[in-house]
């Protein structure tokens, strides 16, 4: 099956956008359970490919950081697709990409705001 570029973006953006909503569930657990401020827990990657099991381990500030712009994605290094975002940031051990003003961003602000905690 030949996909055109607005669908696989469409694709990308839904099931990124699946991915973000897990973490948030996830980063609500651990805040309820959390006896400190600062935790670091587990994500999973939010890169556009399904398949991907791949985890993050990640400080909730910073994950709160990153979430304050819903075209902000968390991935594993080497999980980015280069045609459809752009780097921001990296560290040991995640990157920060991007979408741009289209499918995956309009997407992405479909689960905007983030949900109350």
């Amino acid at each position: 099956m030949n996909e055109s570029v607005n669908e696989r973006q469409a694709r990308l953006g839904r099931n990124e956008s699946v991915f973000r909503a897990v973490n948030d569930e996830i980063e609500a657990l651990n805040q309820a359970f959390a006896s400190v401020d600062e935790v670091e827990f587990g994500i999973v990657c939010e890169c556009g490919d399904m398949s991907c099991a791949g985890q993050i381990q990640i400080q909730s500030a910073e994950y709160a950081r990153v979430r304050t712009d819903p075209t902000l994605f968390l991935l594993i290094p080497g999980h980015e697709d280069l045609t459809v975002e752009v780097v921001v940031e990296s560290d040991a051990g995640y990157a920060v990409v991007r979408k741009p003003s289209d499918t995956p961003a309009e997407k992405a602000a479909n689960t905007w705001p983030r949900p109350s905690t």
